[in-house]
């Protein structure tokens, strides 16, 4: 029997997960540009998700080199409010117009912007104290995962800090019957009108998982989107009619990597300790924790 090397496992791996070319990869975030002042949590950090942040820089060498991968408009005002000048690195130009366009507090005048992919930012080893990044990682295919994992390990000094906000699969959903789900949650907009679109974020969520692609770990929008669009034909919600067609129309921009949390975290923990893990309150978190890591 053939043995696999280290060649044959890393090809399996650059097959699972989401997986583009460096150009399409920018074309998919340049099209998000345009709707993410729209978006809402939890695809972008909710006021929770930042009192979290806060709390965790505050363990960190902040006032030394910050570096934030991504553009995260949320991170880049709560390094603001304490007077970091951080560095950027994104490959999306027009995503940093359009969330430049979202602070409240920061001046991009201030930032540095690297326009390059995160494997690649150019930046020295063991020189960055912390860096931070918002669902990094499910944008990547799970062989790029590795390499970020490591490419984050080399910058950041011994203590450095890595924070950031992750997202984990719940795999029982798959299995579960979604009319009765997708009924609680409709229950809930009843009740709750004013938190719609935290609703909608949420039963997105959960169909996402219920829908993924397991053999080739990621979401299928495709599925995601049949199954809402025959959930609001049926006579039994045709009062939600609009709210789950709307749902079907604002899935996310790609077939994103779908991984448990022991996959990802299994991945992370070969060269990171986890140092704290902590759930915002204002939305439902239980699968999008922030993660303080320490570089072993």
């Amino acid at each position: 029997m053939r043995t696999r090397t280290r060649s044959d496992i890393r090809s399996r791996r650059s097959r699972l997960g989401f997986d583009a070319s460096p150009e399409d990869r920018v074309a998919i975030w340049e099209a998000n540009a345009r709707k993410w002042p729209r978006a809402g949590p939890p695809w972008r950090p909710s006021p929770g998700d930042v009192a979290i942040y806060r709390r965790l820089i505050a363990t960190a060498n902040a006032a030394g080199r910050v570096v934030v991968f991504g553009v995260t408009p949320e991170l880049r005002d709560l390094l603001a409010e304490g007077g970091s000048q951080p560095i950027l690195v994104d490959a999306s130009a027009a995503m940093h117009a359009a969330t430049s366009r979202l602070l409240q507090e920061a001046n991009p005048a201030r930032e540095e912007w690297i326009q390059a992919d995160w494997r690649e930012s150019g930046l020295r080893r063991n020189s960055v104290d912390l860096l931070l990044g918002d669902m990094m990682w499910w944008g990547l295919s799970i062989g790029a995962q590795h390499e970020l994992r490591d490419a984050i390990h080399a910058l950041l000094k011994p203590g450095g800090l890595l924070l950031g906000r992750v997202r984990f699969t719940d795999t029982t959903r798959a299995a579960e019957d979604p009319v009765p789900v997708v009924r609680a949650f409709l229950q809930k907009l009843d009740a709750a009108p004013s938190e719609r679109d935290v609703i909608r974020g949420a039963l997105l969520s959960w169909l996402y998982d219920h829908t993924e692609n397991p053999k080739r770990r990621i979401l299928d929008r495709e599925r995601t989107r049949d199954l809402l669009v025959g959930l609001a034909d049926r006579a039994d919600f045709a009062r939600h009619r609009e709210f789950l067609t709307t749902a079907a129309g604002s899935l996310i921009g790609a077939d994103w990597t779908s991984q448990s949390r022991t996959e990802l975290l299994s991945l992370i923990r070969r060269r990171f300790d986890i140092i704290d893990e902590a759930h915002a309150d204002d939305y439902e978190s239980v699968f999008y924790p922030v993660l303080a890591l320490r570089p072993t």
